[in-house]
């Protein structure tokens, strides 16, 4: 005996109940589908896009902080022995030590990056910021009042990505 919905075709017992999904229900699924991936895809390639700026101010940041630290470091006890300046300078030079073992530094702003000259011994510059950065300004301000101190202002941006950009500032304090 069959039940409700079963029939017999051909000798062989056929479930009129049981059906597949329609062309419509898969057309609904499949855009379905494709809404929730386009929005998937465009929300990864946006954190992609935050991350490598993030990445990209971190590098400029990086460099920017070390160069200004060895800058300070090397100015920290030679405040009170700066050359005169005009305020706001690219340049700064001071001297170090008694004759006959004087050093005196030349730090300067030359082709976008931060360099450093050393007389004696070798009178060359050397380069404090990577060529992955472009320094875009570079001053001193030196007040020899009753407290010594000098300020750096650093403006930085990558060269990769010239959005990101950095300004730094420190004032050192004669020891």
């Amino acid at each position: 005996m069959l039940h409700q919905g079963w029939f017999i075709h051909n000798q062989h017992v056929v479930n009129m109940q049981k059906r597949g999904f329609t062309l419509i229900e898969m057309m609904v699924a499949v855009g379905l589908f494709v809404v929730v991936a386009l929005i998937s895809t465009s929300a990864l390639i946006a954190m992609s896009a935050a991350l490598r700026r993030s990445q990209n101010v971190r590098t400029v940041l990086d460099a920017t902080s070390i160069a200004m630290d060895s800058m300070a470091l090397r100015m920290t006890t030679k405040v009170r022995d700066i050359d005169f300046i005009i305020p706001g300078s690219s340049s700064i030079q001071f001297t170090h030590g008694r004759s006959p073992n004087t050093i005196t530094y030349l730090y300067q702003l030359s082709g976008g990056r931060i360099t450093l000259t050393k007389t004696p011994p070798d009178g060359s510059p050397s380069y404090l910021t990577p060529p992955t950065i472009r320094v875009d300004g570079l001053q001193f301000f030196v007040n020899n009042g009753v407290v010594d101190r000098a300020t750096i202002l650093i403006q930085t941006s990558g060269v990769a990505d010239p959005t990101a950009k950095v300004d730094m500032q420190v004032t050192i304090v004669a020891q």
